[in-house]
């Protein structure tokens, strides 16, 4: 009987109210950017962070585990918060290292993305060998175009293109002196 009143009762509440809860129940409607990565790789990681909190993108919105501010949170289980990260309106940054490929809880990270059909951009330390056969048995489609963070033109390219994707994604702007300066940053911390 108490489940057919709250039927009944559920039936003449206006469905709007219900609705704009969904998204947190269902998981964040808010873009987040989670860059997968190998902890060896900080010095890129940190500057793909300067760079995308540099287009605005709040700190909360941002899981780069190998920072104090965007960290797994106390007493959560690293599994768990990524699983629930990644099922919600997720972009993924693999950084792609050696030390990347050898890492089980990378490939997790990268697998996870794949079953979820996330969108995704490979982003390459300088260094990475586009030969060793655990890239080419990866789940991810290896022949995406990249950037490989070399400083050089095509890797200035690839950073406007993210650019453009973040500022899209997160319905962002901003001033192109700003970005100039930003980017200009970005190379400087990749390339010492």
């Amino acid at each position: 009987r108490l489940i057919s009143e709250f039927i009944d009762l559920l039936k003449k509440e206006d469905e709007s109210e219900f609705t704009s809860i969904s998204p947190d129940v269902k998981g964040n409607a808010e873009p987040i950017v989670f860059i997968s990565h190998k902890s060896d790789d900080k010095k890129y990681g940190h500057a793909l962070r300067n760079f995308i909190i540099g287009l605005g993108v709040k700190n909360e919105s941002l899981v780069y585990t190998s920072h104090p501010l965007h960290k797994i949170p106390l007493d959560m289980n690293i599994y768990e918060y990524l699983r629930q990260n990644i099922s919600g309106n997720v972009f993924v940054i693999i950084l792609w290292s050696d030390a990347y490929l050898d890492s089980p809880a990378c490939l997790n990270e990268m697998g996870a993305a794949w079953v979820a059909q996330k969108d995704y951009t490979n982003i390459y330390v300088p260094n990475f060998s586009f030969g060793n056969p655990k890239y080419h048995q990866c789940a991810v489609d290896t022949r995406k175009m990249g950037a490989v963070l070399n400083g050089d033109e095509h890797c200035k390219a690839s950073m406007i293109e993210l650019k453009d994707k973040i500022l899209e994604m997160f319905k962002l702007t901003v001033d192109e002196k700003q970005f100039q300066f930003l980017l200009d940053q970005f190379i400087k911390e990749i390339t010492e």
